[in-house]
């Protein structure tokens, strides 16, 4: 009898299912992958514009509108930055700004903290 040096049906479509199963695996990472790549993108234009703006009210004069007391608000396509300007406790030269950044749906929201002189 002469033995044939081929796979069996069973071993090939053992073979194709370990070889799926990796395939599968691979494609959810890298769906994985570009979805927090999407989310890290909108995360750093969101501080990016916090910053800008941070740095625009800082260079803007003591008694101007943007700086006067109480809430105030800039919406951009997917966030939002707030800014609430309170006289400042430690000096009353000073005003306290807090800043409030988060998306438009509420999520993430970030706080922070400057004082401006006159």
């Amino acid at each position: 009898m002469i033995k044939n040096g081929g796979f069996s049906i069973i071993e090939v479509i053992v073979a194709i299912s370990i070889f799926s199963i990796g395939v599968l695996a691979i494609a959810s990472m890298q769906f994985i992958s570009v979805k927090n790549l999407a989310f890290s993108g909108k995360n750093c234009f969101g501080y990016y514009s916090l910053i800008s703006e941070i740095n625009l009210l800082y260079q803007k004069d003591y008694n101007s509108n943007e700086l006067s007391f109480g809430k105030h608000k800039k919406e951009y396509k997917n966030h939002e930055i707030e800014w609430e300007v309170k006289k400042a406790s430690i000096n009353n030269n000073m005003k306290e700004i807090t800043f409030f950044y988060s998306y438009l749906n509420g999520k993430n929201r970030k706080t922070l903290t400057i004082y401006k002189s006159k």
